[in-house]
């Protein structure tokens, strides 16, 4: 490289270190910005909000960087006051927030309270139940928040009706609202056409307590009428659920043991036919098996205390067999 090479190269270094000095931030503004990596080889590692504070919020004193607080509450209580349910929550505030937000709040109810919240209850603010910021002496019976909703309820009318104030009696605290949420089951299973029935139907005038939950207190009236066959005639039973289920999508859908075989053959005919005079307490076989007296008589001759009637019929042939 010639003499004048190498002075052109000097001078070429020289500008560009002058204009480096020239364009140079001023060095305290190379701290400004700080690389912060560095402290998290310390015992306080910084991350969500932390590492965009000023090193001034947390290190208050001058140049001083000893006895810093690393606890939450040291921070955010004892300096700051931060909480504005004044420590009614305890002062673990990890426990529940998260650096990266005040807001970001892990809070598990039924842990931390044994109550867990049902569905609809997680919708709604902590304010709604604790009124005024008051958290410890709160009380949990459904009663104690919702006795203005049990007094307005007119379907029906829980005051008018006598319904208890234990709520989760009916109501299901995991419902989604509360309203059709009612647990009838409890009380009176509806299956069935009762599924499908009004509450008016069978609380009439809104009357609940004492209302019949045997089927009989409700369904008299279709006992009394029936004619086929007649229920009353028949001296049938009043504890309906004997030959009708309430599962039942009609009263059509009776099942009736009948003792003898009706359900096939010759002997499956009208009631009429064998329960004659308007009763089915008695019976007769004669109806149809009276011309076979004389043949009877003649094949039951080695019977002993054999007779030609209907009960005598019954006792030997209870299935209709020879």
């Amino acid at each position: 490289m010639t003499a004048c090479s190498m002075t052109h190269l000097w001078r070429t270094l020289a500008v560009a270190a002058v204009l480096a000095l020239c364009w140079a931030p001023p060095a305290e503004a190379q701290f400004e910005t700080p690389n912060r990596q560095f402290h998290n080889d310390t015992p306080f590692r910084l991350d969500g909000r932390h590492r965009d504070l000023p090193c001034a919020s947390c290190h208050q004193q001058q140049g001083n960087y000893k006895g810093t607080p690393t606890r939450c509450f040291d921070c955010h209580w004892v300096r700051r006051q931060d909480d504005r349910y004044r420590l009614q929550l305890g002062s673990r505030c990890d426990q529940c927030h998260r650096t990266a937000s005040w807001t970001e709040v892990r809070w598990d109810h039924a842990a931390m309270t044994r109550l867990p919240l049902g569905a609809a209850h997680r919708q709604l603010t902590c304010q709604s139940c604790h009124r005024n910021n008051t958290f410890r002496s709160v009380q949990t019976g459904c009663f104690s928040c919702h006795q203005q909703d049990y007094q307005n309820t007119r379907a029906p009318n829980h005051a008018a009706a006598g319904f208890s104030t234990t709520c989760e009696s009916c109501h299901r605290v995991d419902a989604p609202v509360w309203t059709g949420a009612v647990n009838h089951s409890a009380v009176f299973p509806l299956v069935g056409r009762h599924a499908q029935t009004s509450c008016d139907s069978c609380h009439i005038n809104n009357v609940h307590l004492g209302t019949p939950r045997d089927c009989v207190g409700c369904h008299r009236a279709q006992y009394d009428r029936t004619t086929a066959p007649s229920h009353v005639a028949a001296g049938f039973a009043t504890t309906c659920e004997g030959c009708h289920r309430a599962s039942d999508a009609s009263w059509n859908q009776a099942t009736f043991n009948h003792r003898f075989p009706i359900a096939s053959g010759p002997h499956r005919t009208a009631c009429a036919t064998c329960h004659q005079g308007g009763t089915l307490q008695v019976f007769t076989c004669l109806v149809c098996h009276e011309h076979d007296r004389t043949r009877m008589d003649d094949k039951h001759k080695e019977r002993p205390g054999y007779r030609y009637d209907s009960l005598a019929c019954y006792s030997c042939h209870p299935n209709g067999r020879r």
